[in-house]
C-alpha cells in the first residue's frame, strides 16, 4: 500500500543516502541535497521519534532487542515500545519478520490483538509503539496458580486464545510461536496477542515456504521441523499453531509441557515421535474431555482439529463464544495505574548501544548503499492512518515540496513567497488546531482513563459478585447440608432413644430372667452342698472308727515292740558273749598257729589255710551279728511308726 508515511520513508532515505561527501561530489545531486534539507529537517521535527517518549522500565530483552514501558510526553498516555536492532533483523532476516509484526498489529482492529499507535526508525533502530497491557503474560498468571490451571480457568483461557489466533489466520498470516510469554494479560483480565515477530503471511494456496526453525524449541510442530530437512518442501499451514495451542492446553493443566529436555535435539526427537512421547501423568487426572481435545492438537498435520472442530467442542460446552469478551475474566490484575508493572519480571538497560560504535570508526564504503530501503513503509501512525483511509487517495498526486505533521495536516514550503500570507494564515490556524487538538486529546485522555478505570472497577466489581455468588452458593448448599444433617441426627435421637428404652426394657426382662435362673442355680447348688456335706460327715465318721481301730492296732504293736526290744536285747548280749569267746579262741589259734609256723616252714601251707579258715569263721560272726543289728534297727523303726 503506497501512503503518505511509505513516500516520506523513501524520500527521506533517498536523501540520507545521497548526503554524504562522495555523493555530492556529483552537482545534480548537491544541489537536491541542498533543497530540500530545510524540508527534512521540518519533518524530523514533526515526525515521532524516540525523544517523544519517556522510558520508565524495560520489561523485556530478547536476542534483537528489548521493550520498554513509556510514557509519550505530549499526552501522557502509557505504551510499550519495542526496540529492535536494524543490523540484526537484517543480518537474520530468515527468522526475523518486522514486517509481518508491523503489519498485523498495525492493520487488525482486533480486540484480541495488541494494536500498534506508532511505528517509526532512526539509524540504528526500529520502533514498535503498541498499547501497554499491565496484567504481565500468561506464563506469569500460571505462576500465581502454582502452574496448572484448573479446567475451568483453563477452557476461559484457551477459548480466548482460539479466537485471537483465529483473528490472525484471517488477516492471512500464521504466528508460529504460540506459547504462555506471548499472550499478554490486559487491565480487564481478558489476553491478546503478543511478538508476531517470527509471523509469515500466507500464500493464496494458504500455506507458508520456510526451511528454517523458527519459534520456541518444546512448542514447534512436527511439521516445521520436517520443512528443515526439505522432506515437505518448507510448506506447512496454520496448522502448526494449532498443535502450538495444544502444548499450551496440556502446560495449563497438566503444569509442564509434554515434551521437554535439556537437549533440544531430544526435544525434536520427542515431538517427531509424539505418537509414543505424549503420556498423561497419573497424579494430574483430567476430564476425558480435556484429554480428547489435547490429543486433537497433538496430532497428525492432516488429523489435526482446527478452528471449527475446536468451536464444537465438548470441552467447551456452555460458553458463549460470542460474549467472551463481556464476561469475567477468572483472574482481574489489581493495579495502581497505568504503568503499573509489577506483573512484569524486571530487566536493566541494555546501555552496549550508547557511546561510540566499532562502526563509526571503519571506513563506510562510497557511494549508494541502500542500508534503509528494506525499511521504507515501516513508519506508522495510527491516527494519520485512519485520516487518510476518510480522506482517500488524493494525497499520491501532491507536489514534492509538500509535507505533512504528526496531525496530518498540509503545510507548503515558504520558499512560495506568493503565498506567504495565506500559510501564514495557514500556520497561525493549524497551531490554533493544534492547541485544541492537544486539549481535546487531553481531555479524550481524562476520559479514557476514567472510563478504564472504571471498567477496571467494574471487572473487579463483577469478580467480587461472582465471588460472593459464588459463596453464597457454596453457603446454601452448606446450609441446606447442615440442615440435612441436623434432621438426620435428630432422626437418629428419635431412633436411639426409641432403641434406649426397648433395650432397657429388654434389659430388665433379660435380668429378671438371670435373676430367676441364678436363684434357681443357688437352689441346685445349696442341695448338692448339703448332700455333699451329708456325704462328708458319713465319711468322717468312717475315719473315726477307722482311727480307733488304728489306735488299738498301735497299742497292741507297741506291746509287741517292746517285747521285740527286750528279746533283741537278750539276744544281744548272747551273742556278743559268743562273739567275745569266738575272738578269744580265735587269737589264741593264731598266736598257736604263728608258734607252729615259726617252728616249721613245712607247715606253713597249713598254717595260712587254717589261718584263712579262722578268718572265715571270724568274718561270718561279723556278718551274723551285722544281721542282728541291722534287724533291731528295723525293729526299732517300725515300732516309732506303729507309735505314731
Amino acid at each position: 500500500m503506497l501512503d503518505k508515511e511509505t513516500l516520506l520513508d523513501a524520500f527521506i532515505a533517498l536523501y540520507h543516502e545521497c548526503n554524504t561527501e562522495f555523493m555530492k561530489k556529483n552537482k545534480n545531486i548537491a544541489t537536491y541535497v541542498k533543497k530540500f534539507t530545510p524540508i527534512i529537517s521540518e519533518i524530523d521535527k514533526l515526525r515521532c521519534k524516540k525523544n517523544d517518549f519517556e522510558v520508565r522500565k524495560t520489561i523485556g530483552r530478547g536476542h534483537f532487542g528489548e521493550v520498554h514501558v513509556v510514557r509519550e510526553k505530549l499526552t501522557g498516555d502509557v505504551y510499550a515500545m519495542k526496540v529492535l536492532k536494524k543490523s540484526e533483523t537484517l543480518s537474520q532476516d530468515n527468522v526475523a519478520f518486522f514486517e509481518e509484526e508491523r503489519d498485523i498489529m498495525a492493520f487488525s482492529n482486533n480486540p484480541w490483538i495488541v494494536s500498534l499507535q506508532y511505528a517509526f526508525q532512526d539509524w540504528e533502530h526500529l520502533y514498535l509503539v503498541m498499547d501497554f497491557h499491565p496484567g504481565g503474560d500468561l506464563l506469569s498468571l500460571l505462576a500465581k496458580y502454582d502452574d496448572v490451571f484448573e479446567e475451568e480457568v483453563a477452557r476461559f483461557y484457551l477459548a480466548e486464545m482460539i479466537m485471537a489466533m483465529h483473528s490472525v489466520h484471517a488477516l492471512g498470516y500464521v504466528h508460529r510461536d504460540i506459547k504462555p510469554e506471548n499472550v499478554l494479560v490486559d487491565r480487564l483480565g481478558h489476553i491478546k496477542l503478543a511478538d508476531f515477530g517470527s509471523s509469515a503471511k500466507l500464500s493464496s494456496a494458504k500455506m507458508v515456504v520456510s526451511k528454517m526453525p523458527v519459534g520456541t524449541p518444546e512448542y514447534i510442530a512436527p511439521e516445521v521441523l520436517m520443512s528443515m530437512d526439505g522432506s515437505t518442501e518448507g510448506k506447512y499451514g496454520v496448522e502448526c499453531d494449532w498443535w502450538s495451542l495444544g502444548i499450551v492446553a496440556y502446560e495449563m493443566m497438566i503444569g509442564e509441557t509434554p515434551f521437554q529436555s535439556d537437549s533440544v535435539v531430544e526435544v525434536y526427537s520427542q515431538i517427531m515421535d509424539f505418537k509414543n512421547s505424549r503420556q498423561f501423568p497419573d497424579d494430574q487426572p483430567l476430564s476425558d474431555d480435556a484429554k480428547h481435545i489435547i490429543r486433537g492438537l497433538l496430532s497428525d498435520r492432516k488429523e489435526r482439529i482446527g478452528y471449527e472442530q475446536l468451536a464444537a467442542h465438548p470441552f467447551f460446552v456452555g460458553l458463549d463464544w460470542t460474549t467472551l469478551q463481556d464476561a469475567v475474566p477468572p483472574y482481574v490484575p489489581a493495579l495502581t495505574g497505568q504503568d503499573d508493572t509489577s506483573n512484569f519480571d524486571d530487566f536493566e538497560s541494555d546501555t552496549s548501544h550508547s557511546g561510540p560504535r566499532i562502526e563509526d570508526f571503519m571506513g563506510k564504503n562510497p557511494g549508494f548503499q541502500g542500508k534503509d530501503l528494506p525499511f521504507i513503509g515501516f513508519t506508522f501512525t495510527k491516527q494519520l492512518t485512519q485520516a487518510s483511509e476518510n480522506e482517500g487517495d488524493d494525497s499520491i498526486g501532491r507536489r514534492p515540496s509538500e509535507t505533512f505533521s504528526r496531525t496530518g495536516t498540509l503545510k507548503k514550503s515558504p520558499s512560495e513567497s506568493g503565498h506567504k500570507q495565506a500559510v501564514d494564515k495557514l500556520e497561525a490556524k493549524n497551531t490554533e488546531l493544534q492547541n485544541q487538538l492537544s486539549e481535546k486529546t487531553k481531555a479524550l485522555t481524562k476520559v479514557e482513563n476514567d472510563r478504564s478505570l472504571l471498567e477496571s472497577q467494574k471487572a473487579l466489581l463483577d469478580t467480587e459478585i461472582k465471588d460472593l455468588q459464588r459463596n453464597l452458593d457454596v453457603e446454601r448448599a452448606s446450609r441446606a447440608q447442615a440442615e440435612s444433617e441436623s434432621l438426620r441426627l435428630l432422626k437418629e435421637v428419635k431412633e436411639g432413644h426409641s432403641q434406649a428404652e426397648d433395650i432397657r426394657d429388654e434389659g430388665i426382662k433379660q435380668a429378671l430372667e438371670e435373676q430367676k435362673q441364678l436363684v434357681v442355680q443357688l437352689e441346685q447348688e445349696r442341695s448338692t452342698m448339703n448332700k455333699r456335706a451329708q456325704h462328708l460327715e458319713e465319711k468322717l465318721d468312717e475315719k473315726k472308727e477307722r482311727l480307733e481301730e488304728n489306735e488299738a492296732r498301735i497299742s497292741s504293736l507297741q506291746a509287741k515292740l517292746t517285747k521285740a526290744n527286750e528279746d533283741k536285747k537278750s539276744n544281744v548280749s548272747e551273742l556278743q558273749a559268743k562273739l567275745q569267746k569266738v575272738t578269744e579262741d580265735s587269737e589264741a589259734r593264731i598266736r598257736q598257729f604263728h608258734e607252729k609256723l615259726a617252728k616249721s616252714s613245712t607247715t606253713a601251707q597249713e598254717s595260712a589255710e587254717q589261718l584263712q579258715k579262722v578268718e572265715k569263721e571270724r568274718d561270718d560272726f561279723q556278718k551274723q551279728l551285722q544281721e542282728m543289728k541291722s534287724y533291731e534297727q528295723i525293729q526299732g523303726k517300725r515300732g516309732r511308726e506303729g507309735i505314731k
